[in-house]
């Protein structure tokens, strides 16, 4: 079984980029803000300089991720980690809880109520790594968080 890492800079590769090595100034805002660390380590071998597009998702570069949850701390107080996106805005998330990756509505970050969030998490993979892939294989894979729970 290929590894998260290897899905990855395998899709990466496909679309003509590649990770870079994980800043200091990154590694140090993982670790102080908790993030475990099999996702950390994951981060690390998967750092982005710039976003990517990968199927109907864009994965976010290392800075994007860090303002994320800067500027709107909402997520990683309900223990989810943005690393992309949908083309609506929807957050592409992995739950930092059981490492599934998925879908949240944007519109429910708006409202501001970080409870509902766990409960309206679509997971659509069991990891970052199988969700990239399907986003890219797979023709039926729901284009947002409406379209998952449809």
């Amino acid at each position: 079984m290929r590894t998260e890492t290897a899905l990855i800079i395998e899709a990466l590769e496909e679309i003509g980029s590649k990770p870079i090595s994980a800043p200091e100034e990154f590694l140090t805002w993982l670790t102080s803000h908790h993030i475990p660390p099999g996702v950390t380590a994951f981060l690390q071998s998967a750092c982005l300089a710039e976003s990517a597009d990968l199927g109907v998702i864009h994965l976010s570069s290392f800075s994007q991720i860090m303002r994320y949850h800067t500027e709107d701390p909402t997520l990683l107080e309900s223990q989810f980690l943005q690393v992309g996106g949908a083309s609506n805005g929807d957050p592409v998330v992995i739950d930092l809880l059981s490492g599934t990756s998925g879908y949240l509505s944007h519109e429910l970050l708006w409202e501001g109520d970080p409870a509902p969030l766990r409960d309206n998490f679509r997971v659509l993979a069991p990891t970052i790594g199988e969700l990239v892939k399907s986003s890219m294989k797979d023709d039926s894979f729901p284009i947002d968080w409406h379209d998952a729970v449809s």
